[in-house]
């Protein structure tokens, strides 16, 4: 049982809880020192990548980066369980042609009760039913079957994909793929879309669509941010300028949308002031740092643009302010505001 109050090794070897692994939590790609875990919310449950190759029984010594799962409500301890095992066995996934596996966990990779992780990986045996050879693909892995499930794939083909996530009720996985996944076209830069996909049925939609939108195309560049905990509302970037009925170009610049499952359409976020569909001054916005609210109300953001605001007084230059986006009003207000006077 975790002793209340004290620290201990998640990371341990098979039955020695006080052991750590032969190599560290996390991953150096020779700049930096990646560190990915996700922790369940309502459940004592961690996921965690590590390139030991002893953590998990039967694991073997294949090498690469691996994701884990413990739970720690466990009494004397609970031993790691590899996620990222070769199909009908206990032993690491490997990539193909005999390339370094790698796996990775994103953002919201956790299902609230710990059953269900989201991830990436470029191994080829993750799943028996389709190799995965489209480089970095989405995968799913239930903590009752322990299997693994290729997601980015149509019944055929295995497509590239990351940015995975799941909501807090594991009923929604919202991942960046291809659009050739849903069968369409490619955008006029990179093909890259934001995909919505039922856990339960499996059925895809394309969250990034144009508008009006024909079923064969796609629009620009978007990538996934964040889900609601009930999976209906997705935070998504995209340098598109047609995913709004009305949306004015801004040239190319990426934006932020709320996508709305249940009414299929998306707002645009970073709108100037008074104009839903105008995106505000060309300028760069730190979508990757944008947050959205359990509920899929409210979205932060931080951005250098002077006209998200009316009245907005710029104190500071260049620097970035922090924003709140709230859906039910549409509107913006600015977070880092002096005392009482909020548009400065």
């Amino acid at each position: 049982m975790l002793p209340a109050g004290a620290a201990v090794v998640v990371s341990h070897v098979p039955g020695e809880p006080g052991t750590a692994g032969d190599a560290g939590v996390g991953y150096f790609d020779g700049e930096s020192f990646s560190y990915y875990h996700a922790l369940a919310r309502d459940a004592a449950v961690v996921a965690f990548a590590s390139t030991s190759t002893d953590l998990a029984a039967g694991q073997g010594g294949g090498g690469g980066l691996h994701l884990f799962q413990q739970r720690l409500l466990v009494p004397d301890g609970s031993d790691n369980i590899l996620i990222t095992h070769a199909s009908g066995s206990a032993a690491e996934c490997v990539a193909p042609g005999g390339a370094a596996a790698f796996s990775r966990l994103g953002v919201q990779a956790i299902s609230a009760d710990g059953r269900y992780v989201v991830y990436e990986s470029r191994c080829e045996n993750l799943d028996a039913d389709l190799p995965g050879d489209a480089g970095i693909s989405v995968y799913l892995w239930d903590a009752q079957t322990g299997l693994n499930t290729l997601l980015s794939r149509d019944a055929t083909t295995a497509f590239a994909g990351g940015n995975a996530m799941i909501s807090a009720d594991g009923s929604t996985i919202v991942y960046t793929g291809e659009a050739e996944e849903l069968g369409r076209a490619g955008g006029l830069g990179w093909d890259r879309v934001v995909i919505r996909m039922d856990r339960v049925s499996g059925s895809k939609t394309l969250v990034s669509a144009p508008v009006p939108d024909d079923g064969v195309s796609s629009a620009d560049s978007s990538y996934a941010l964040a889900v609601s905990d009930d999976g209906r509302y997705i935070l998504y970037g995209s340098f598109a300028s047609n995913l709004v009925a009305g949306q004015v170009d801004n040239g190319n610049d990426p934006n932020l949308f709320l996508y709305d499952s249940l009414a299929g359409t998306s707002q645009l976020v970073t709108h100037a002031a008074g104009n839903p569909t105008t995106p505000a001054e060309d300028d760069f916005y730190s979508t990757g740092d944008a947050v959205l609210s359990a509920d899929g109300r409210f979205v932060t953001y931080d951005s250098a643009a002077t006209d998200l605001v009316a009245g907005f007084v710029d104190g500071n230059g260049v620097d970035t302010d922090l924003y709140v986006f709230d859906r039910e009003t549409g509107s913006n207000r600015r977070g880092s505001h002096r005392p009482t006077v909020r548009g400065r």
